[in-house]
């Protein structure tokens, strides 16, 4: 079973790896810190807090922040989620402000093989029309010598239509006699437009 769970990883790495060779037609370079915390209510039920900024070099400025919380139960391998996002984005109209409440459904299919669903309902300051987005990913993650490397594939669609295909390797370390958590990634997005993105992600969790 070991082979098979490395097998599966190495796959996702060489797809990963075929899908950076766009990089070089990227459209924009960012970077992406972000905090979360968890809060453990009793075994099941946690609570949620998140915040990220993505900067992006080209731009010179950050082009959007958003807060997250809300709460999540385990029931044995599926985890539910409820949360509210507030969002502040910079597009072609200027800086605009976005509230999100979503759901989120994740299941552990078999060991370190997860897929989660979110779907959320977007509420965009001076915008016409509101939208409603679909998020599936899958991720796959495994040991290796002290640290807990992982693959992602994550499509995101808006009103049924696609919008963007994400793709991150990274690694989790887990920072012994602490709460904390490290979660450096590498992200590359491949938007409907053509336009591609990479970001580095700089994740900090705190468990508590």
């Amino acid at each position: 079973m070991v082979n098979l769970y490395s097998k599966v990883f190495v796959l996702f790495l060489l797809l990963f790896l075929l899908a950076d060779k766009k990089i070089n037609s990227q459209s924009h370079s960012q970077v992406w810190p972000t905090i979360e915390m968890t809060g453990k209510v009793n075994k099941d039920l946690d609570l949620k807090f998140k915040y990220r900024n993505k900067y992006d070099f080209e731009e010179g400025e950050s082009t959007a922040s958003w807060v997250n919380f809300g709460i999540s139960y385990e029931i044995n391998d599926l985890t539910l989620g409820l949360y509210y996002r507030e969002l502040s984005k910079t597009n072609r109209r200027g800086r605009y402000l976005e509230r999100r409440p979503y759901v989120d459904i994740s299941y552990e299919i078999f060991k370190n093989f997860k897929v989660r669903l979110r779907n959320a309902f977007r509420f965009r300051e001076n915008y016409e029309e509101n939208l409603i987005r679909n998020r599936f990913r899958i991720q796959y993650s495994t040991k290796l010598i002290g640290l807990s490397p992982f693959i992602l594939n994550e499509i995101f669609m808006s009103n049924m239509s696609f919008n963007r295909n994400r793709v991150g390797i990274g690694f989790k370390k887990k920072i012994k006699k602490t709460p904390i958590t490290l979660k450096p990634s590498y992200i590359i997005e491949f938007f409907r437009n053509d336009e591609t993105r990479g970001a580095l992600l700089l994740s900090l969790e705190i468990k508590f």
